[in-house]
């Protein structure tokens, strides 16, 4: 959010002024625009959002851009079922135009919207999507990839030093670099990744498997998938804390000979970031990564189930395909391009915006 905040700033600031209101990093004085903070995680900014906007723009004209998950903006789109008064007249006197860019990573059983998302979505001025994956299930045509920030992620040809120094993590002759970098909830399938590190173990595959995730026991209990799966976090995985910098992130991206999708996407931050610094990333072919994974990398589901509250679609992967698939790429001294620049992917950004400022 704040990648896209700081272009609008530093390209249109002549004809707009822009802000942010995030659960994220707290506001840095480097960035040259105003930034809030979300008091409280639980209730999706619900509390925040009235008074932020009342001091950002005190004649309540302007636009809200809501780069958010559809289903944590149901009290935006349903303001009648909140239990907040304040917020139902707020909504009833809001005169700000509103777009959303939802990421959306699977359709519900007809391949589109569930009907409750799809209906909140009409709630909405605009909406733009991250990739042609959630135009086709959102029925919406307009679509804008998400820029990575190439000035940070790039090859780092000293990364295995690196991080041998920083994370004293010294790799074997001949020994593999595995990353996975995901969050720790129930769509990202945790159990495919360790199966498929399990495989490639016993198969005598020597390889490293770097962690980064939010927490390690919350939808799944990491250290007990070491246990379970035959791992040993003292010799085969090590982890890097949430919260991290960019830099670090894209040395350890560069450091891994391979990097590990373990679920749909919305966009996939991770498997761009990680392409950028040259890493080949295996993922599965259903979801927003897919509009830019390289074909090669793409693994196609053995079939799907449908899950969670709006039960949505999620793809089922066979581990050995997934193992297969790294050794593939372990056997191939092959890096890979850049994906999704800002530099490529603002045009587009810089017309979407003019035109519903219009």
């Amino acid at each position: 959010m704040r990648d896209l905040a700081l272009r609008i700033h530093q390209n249109m600031g002549d004809v707009c002024e822009v802000a942010t209101l995030g659960l994220g990093a707290p506001p840095s004085r480097r960035l040259p625009f105003m930034q809030y903070q979300a008091a409280k995680v639980n209730d999706w900014a619900l509390e925040d959002l009235p008074y932020v906007w009342g001091d950002f723009s005190p004649k309540g004209e302007g636009t809200i851009f809501f780069i958010w998950d559809i289903s944590r903006l149901l009290w935006f789109a349903y303001p009648e079922q909140c239990q907040s008064v304040m917020l139902q007249q707020w909504r009833k006197t809001l005169k700000a135009k509103t777009w959303i860019y939802p990421a959306i990573d699977g359709s519900g059983p007809n391949g589109k919207m569930p009907s409750v998302l799809g209906d909140a979505l009409t709630k909405f001025d605009r909406v733009l999507n991250y990739t042609r994956f959630s135009a086709q299930i959102t029925g919406y045509p307009d679509v804008c990839t998400h820029g990575i920030d190439t000035s940070v992620f790039y090859p780092r040809p000293d990364a295995r030093s690196k991080i041998a120094a920083k994370w004293n993590v010294t790799l074997d002759p001949g020994e593999a670099m595995i990353g996975i970098v995901a969050t720790n909830q129930p769509r990202k399938d945790w159990a495919l990744a360790f199966e498929t590190l399990a495989l490639l173990n016993r198969q005598g595959v020597k390889a490293r498997v770097w962690i980064h995730t939010d927490t390690d026991m919350r939808y799944w209990d990491l250290k007990s998938l070491y246990v379970d799966f035959g791992l040993d976090p003292n010799i085969n995985v090590f982890l890097t804390p949430y919260g991290i910098s960019d830099d670090d992130l894209a040395t350890l991206y560069s450091a891994c000979d391979v990097t590990l999708g373990i679920g749909p996407e919305g966009f996939g931050y991770p498997i761009a970031e990680s392409l950028c610094c040259g890493t080949p990333c295996i993922a599965g072919s259903y979801g927003g990564q897919s509009d830019f994974v390289p074909g090669p990398m793409q693994i196609d589901p053995i079939t799907s189930r449908y899950e969670g509250i709006f039960a949505m679609q999620r793809p089922v992967y066979e581990f050995g395909v997934f193992a297969e698939a790294i050794r593939d790429v372990l056997g191939r001294d092959g890096r890979t391009l850049p994906v999704c620049a800002w530099d490529s992917v603002w045009p587009s950004w810089q017309k979407w915006i003019l035109e519903g400022l219009a």
